[in-house]
């Protein structure tokens, strides 16, 4: 019934204006609304109506000709893939080091000379709007993540290094005191996503003001109790993303702190998981105390 609905609709939007669109980079990413008006401009398709527009793009988008990021279309997937993805994906694009949230986070205008630079490259130019649009399809796709705090600055998660820095949690030689707890799905095919762990990774840092340092797939954080007590907090997702590992360290005074700082990570952990699992769905964890 849709496709004979559409038919007059979507054979002369795929074999005439898709291809003329998916030609142009200031084309390949526009709203429904910019979409619909060039349906009715360009072509003259009979008692075409805007919601008529918006039910054919939804059907090129279940067919694979289109792909829709909210209020956005997408006409040409493998140009999100190395015009979009690729270059703001590549952290050798972006002179910051994001591994720290002192001055290291990228700016929606980094972003911008980023795309801007990749696009002239291939003798083309985006608009302003466009690379507004290309931000808000990337921050969509969880591609980047918007600091709440911070209007404009974002944390681009495959910018972090890949490993855990020796500087970071290095072996000390005084009596520590260790506390650590493993959150963990409850079957084996479920996962912890790296989604997930970004949006996770946000909420720590601000849990502790920022004294935080990042790296792929973890978070090492640090708290100062009583003016004197350090507390060190190291967590990490296992390799089969199928946990999270918690560990929190002191001196043999600290060790009631240490407990306190423990319980706020975790408890963070939680509040992520709610929030996310309120959108996307259940997913069954239990928590282990070694």
């Amino acid at each position: 019934e849709t496709v004979r609905k559409y038919t007059n609709l979507i054979k002369p939007v795929t074999k005439k204006l898709l291809p003329r669109l998916q030609s142009n980079p200031a084309t390949k990413l526009m709203t429904k609304t910019k979409l619909s008006d060039l349906v009715k401009s360009e072509l003259s398709v009979p008692c075409c109506l805007q919601k008529d527009v918006y039910e054919a793009v939804e059907f090129l988008h279940a067919n694979g000709e289109a792909f829709l990021i909210n209020d956005l279309v997408l006409l040409d997937l493998s140009w999100m893939s190395h015009s979009l993805f690729g270059p703001v994906t590549n952290h050798y694009n972006f002179p910051v080091d994001v591994s720290t949230f002192i001055g290291g986070m990228p700016t929606e205008e980094d972003i911008c000379q980023v795309l801007q630079a990749f696009q002239i490259r291939k003798l083309n130019r985006l608009t302003d709007t466009d690379t507004k649009h290309a931000i808000s399809a990337l921050e969509t796709l969880e591609v980047i993540f918007k600091i709440e705090d911070r209007p404009g600055v974002y944390f681009i998660p495959s910018h972090l290094p890949r490993k855990i820095r020796n500087k970071i949690w290095h072996v000390v030689s005084e009596p520590m005191v260790y506390v650590g707890r493993r959150v963990e799905c409850l079957f084996d095919i479920e996962t912890f996503t790296l989604n997930f762990f970004a949006f996770f990774q946000l909420r720590v840092v601000v849990c502790v003001d920022r004294q935080a340092c990042l790296f792929h797939g973890g978070v090492k954080a640090a708290r100062v109790f009583e003016s004197e007590i350090v507390v060190e907090c190291l967590v990490e997702l296992t390799k089969q993303d199928r946990a999270v590992d918690i560990i929190a360290r002191s001196t043999e005074k600290g060790q009631r702190h240490c407990l306190e700082f423990l319980e706020t990570i975790t408890g963070t952990l939680f509040k992520v998981l709610k929030e996310i699992l309120s959108r996307h769905g259940d997913q069954t964890i239990f928590t282990a105390c070694p």
